[in-house]
């Protein structure tokens, strides 16, 4: 979580601009840090999207009503509106 937050505040100048409507693809132990560290950095809605729904769905519940668990078939239509791309 750490290195992450600490790469995109070196590397993207508007990094805030970033917390807007990030969107996380993948439910794994990466990207269970880097929602944290979004959350923690002032994301309030952050969308996670994995080809298996129900494990999007389960990291969803332990962060509570800020993550927004989404089908991988919505992905693009997601992406059309990212601020972040994780």
């Amino acid at each position: 979580a750490y290195g992450f937050i600490a790469h995109l505040k070196k590397e993207v100048p508007h990094w805030k601009d970033a917390l807007a409507h990030p969107v996380i693809l993948g439910a794994g132990g990466a990207a269970r840090g880097v929602l944290k560290a979004l959350l923690d950095a002032g994301a309030q809605h952050v969308i996670v999207t994995n080809r298996t729904f129900e494990h999007a769905q389960a990291l969803a519940q332990v962060f509570g009503e800020q993550v927004e668990a989404r089908p991988w078939d919505e992905r693009e239509k997601r992406l059309a509106d990212a601020s972040l791309l994780v």
